[in-house]
């Protein structure tokens, strides 16, 4: 088996054992880490943190999210890393804030928004339950590509993740599209 030329599924399961493939799966989401850690920046820097705590945050986050890991729960790793690595410096930023700002909870006022309908809370839960039956009618690479999509992967990101060239991921989410589209109109479900 060719170290560089293996899926996820594999690298996860020899990560476990062999330090080597846990270096080369690191090495493989390294951009990845560093993007999440960026992206929480704004906050951290508020708060006192700098790139390199929330970039080493993430990286446990990612040992982590190797350990929990079970591919029989029907999501693939990425998505898996991405909301393990999301929580994570969630809490940790929100435990910096709460230290900061301690106040009781007697003080606290609690309103309900006006926006929020039962209607409107249905009416999202029957899109998204449509999405997921859309994904999981697709096969080969289109599923895994529509669901990192959907996360908010660039097709460059996808690419290098799945081990694809860009040019079969754009391919993968122009046809993923059309589908969408047929599938939402099939069902009723008009876009405005």
């Amino acid at each position: 088996m060719s170290k560089t030329k293996s899926n996820d599924y594999e690298l996860l399961m020899l990560a476990k054992t062999d330090e080597e493939m846990l270096s080369l799966l690191y090495q493989k989401y390294l951009p990845f880490l560093g993007k999440q850690a960026s992206l929480f920046l704004p906050y951290g820097k508020k708060l006192g943190y700098d790139y390199d705590d929330l970039f080493q945050e993430a990286s446990i986050a990612f040992y982590r999210a190797i350990e929990m890991y079970d591919d029989n729960q029907g999501s693939i790793f990425y998505t898996f890393l991405s909301n393990v690595i999301y929580h994570a410096l969630c809490s940790y930023t929100r435990s910096a804030r709460s230290l900061e700002y301690t106040y009781s909870y007697d003080a606290v006022e609690y309103e309900v928004a006006d926006t929020v309908s039962p209607e409107n809370t249905l009416l999202w839960a029957d899109f998204y339950q449509s999405l997921r039956s859309f994904q999981w009618s697709l096969k080969g690479n289109a599923c895994p590509v529509f669901e990192l999509k959907m996360n908010g992967f660039q097709n460059r990101e996808i690419a290098i993740l799945l081990d694809l060239s860009l040019r079969n991921v754009e391919n993968i989410v122009y046809t993923n599209k059309k589908k969408l589209l047929r599938f939402l109109q099939n069902n009723g479900i008009m876009l405005y």
